[in-house]
């Protein structure tokens, strides 16, 4: 159910952000050092963080501005099912909070992981640092689950309204089960190895998206702009579909009284003048019968 406004700059380059998170996050893990242990938390070895303080803090302001990308990728796909769909739908709603929420979390996680860095840099005990670092690590994994929403609003809709491809709505629909999957990933768990599976496939999943909304959303833009030039205004008498517009219907129009009709309408008008001049006081006569 398409709406008829037209898409401003802002629309169309806002699915760009899925893009912006996917290569945001490419960077964040490979242009700066990582701690000894493969996937470990910085935070959880105190003495390595202090020696990469200042690598440490780019790093998270890098994954944290990923995080807003992230965001704005649910707030485009929220407004692509929005213009799609029926007004009363729910579906924009649940893509909106789950990708919010899921961002929002990533968000908080670095921030820990900023503020361990700074408690390493202050000679902090190791303990707290430490527990800085798990709690944004705990955060980092429950990231995951809010996006359950996100995947599932966009790939019912999708299926509703076929704003994506078959194969990127079944994409869609697959990551329900990854990002529950993802979310139980914890370190030292025994589903730990899944947790680099289900960031591949978040990268890939928003970066396939969101130049498929980037396409999708300038196509649109270009065939509006082409039928607003295309067709001519619609006149005020008519209608939409091209029928002359009548302010009463014949079968009631005897029956609408003066007093019911606009000030500055030519009924309204004529009838003021019958009054004034007494015309309409007068009987009027159909075969005999006064009516």
């Amino acid at each position: 159910m398409e709406r008829d406004e037209d898409l401003g700059l802002w629309d169309r380059l806002l699915p760009a952000s899925g893009a912006v998170f996917a290569v945001l996050m490419v960077v964040g893990a490979a242009a700066f050092p990582a701690p000894p242990g493969g996937d470990a938390s910085p935070a959880s070895q105190p003495s390595w963080l202090a020696a990469h303080r200042h690598a440490v803090i780019a790093q998270s302001y890098v994954r944290g501005f990923a995080a807003v990308a992230f965001v704005a990728l649910a707030v485009a796909l929220a407004s692509a099912l929005r213009r799609a769909l029926p007004p009363r739908s729910a579906l924009p709603a649940t893509a909106l909070i789950g990708g919010a929420l899921s961002g929002a979390l990533i968000l908080l996680s670095q921030s820990l992981t900023l503020a361990a860095t700074q408690l390493s840099s202050a000679g902090s005990g190791p303990d707290a640092i430490r527990a800085l670092g798990a709690a944004g690590s705990a955060m980092l994994d429950f990231s995951a689950l809010p996006a359950v929403l996100l995947f599932a609003a966009v790939g019912i809709g999708s299926l509703r309204a076929g704003i994506l491809p078959r194969w990127l709505t079944g994409l869609s629909l697959a990551g329900v089960p990854i990002a529950l999957i993802d979310a139980v990933s914890y370190d030292g768990g025994p589903l730990e190895a899944f947790g680099l599976i289900g960031l591949f496939f978040f990268l890939a999943w928003s970066l396939v998206v969101s130049l498929r909304l980037l396409v999708a959303t300038s196509t649109e833009s270009a065939s509006r702009r082409e039928h607003a030039l295309v067709l001519p205004p619609t006149p005020s008498g008519r209608r939409r579909d091209g029928r002359r517009r009548t302010l009463v219907d014949g079968r009631h129009r005897a029956r609408m009284a003066p007093c019911c009709l606009s000030r500055s309408s030519p009924l309204s008008m004529i009838s003021s003048e019958m009054e004034s001049s007494g015309l309409a006081r007068l009987p009027w006569t159909l075969s005999g019968a006064t009516v």
